[in-house]
Parts: C-alpha cells; structure tokens; sequence
C-alpha cells in the first residue's frame, strides 16, 4: 500500500462524506481531520488495508464520540427487550 492509495482513498472519502453526510459542519471536521492526518504523514507506516481501514474508522468515530465496537460490547452485555408486534390490516374496498 502506497502514498498514493492512502491520499486517493482519503479524497475519495471526504468528497463522499461532503457531497452526503448529513450534517454539514460535522462531515468538514471530518473531513480537515483525516485530511490533516494524511498531510502530516500519519497514516505512513500502515501497509494493511484492513488496518488502514480500522485505523480511519476509529477517528471518523472519534470525531463523532461513537465506537461501533464499543456499542457491540455493550449490546451483547444487555437483557433484550421485549418487542411489541405491530399488526397492521388492510381493508380493500372493491
């Protein structure tokens, strides 16, 4: 995995996350933020894609004070709750 990967990956993602994610403000911090990070050679020891990935992942969650696999975690240790059943009916008038 070159230079050239990370920083294509890394545009690719922030012009996703500007043109879609829904909260404007939120996705530019993101965005400067992975930007930066790349800008600063901070992603220039990874050679794993998988890491890579995990590594981006952590700090897009970061930003938004989330963790996938914190919530995971934290599901798994939970009592499911019961769930009520809606039943909708449909009257066809002919």
């Amino acid at each position: 995995m070159d230079q050239s990967f990370k920083a294509k990956t890394i545009n690719a993602l922030t012009k996703l996350l500007m043109d879609h994610y829904v909260f404007p403000e939120t996705a530019a911090n993101m965005s400067h933020d992975v930007t930066g990070r790349l800008n600063n050679n901070e992603y220039a020891s990874i050679n794993d894609f998988s890491l890579f990935a995990e590594i981006v992942t952590a700090q897009l969650q970061g930003i938004l004070g989330i963790s996938i696999y914190k919530c995971g975690i934290e599901r798994k240790n939970r009592k499911p709750r019961k769930r009520k059943r809606i039943v909708r009916s449909i009257k066809i008038i002919t």
